[in-house]
């Protein structure tokens, strides 16, 4: 428990920096808040845990956003062999600092949370729109023809 709660300061203190130079800090603190009521109101926390989930996952929320905003995803189009290869690896450490952010908050959560709760934090929802077990990213063909 107290290893948990030094890894959230630590988390917290670093991705405080990286968002101050975008948004102001009543902005994402606001953000943040919305989700984690959304969230807490979805999986059904229990009342007694609600204070402690609400902080929990607002330090989530921003670790998260810390990794992203260490390894952003290229906005413009990569066009040379070195750039695609370099975009490449970039992906990669992203997805590995995402995990490694959502394997530590999955043993943080656990103390607390049931199986269904971690399930509907951690495991992205498929877009209803597009049919249940719709594959990621899958766009119907659109227009006539």
């Amino acid at each position: 428990m107290k290893k948990s709660l030094l890894i959230l300061t630590m988390l917290f203190a670093g991705v405080a920096n990286v968002l101050a130079q975008q948004f102001s800090e009543e902005q994402r603190q606001e953000f943040y808040l919305r989700a984690a009521e959304r969230t807490a109101k979805q999986i059904k926390i229990a009342d007694e845990n609600e204070e402690w989930f609400m902080q929990t996952y607002i330090t989530y929320l921003m670790a998260m956003a810390e990794v992203q905003e260490m390894h952003p995803v290229a906005r413009q189009k990569v066009e040379t062999p070195e750039a695609m290869l370099a975009d490449i690896e970039n992906s990669f450490k992203r997805s590995e600092a995402e995990v490694k952010v959502k394997r530590t908050f999955l043993a943080v959560f656990k103390e607390k949370l049931s199986p269904e709760q971690l399930h509907q934090i951690f495991v992205p929802k498929r877009n209803a729109r597009f049919g249940r077990g719709a594959a990621p990213g899958y766009r119907p063909m659109r227009g006539g023809g």
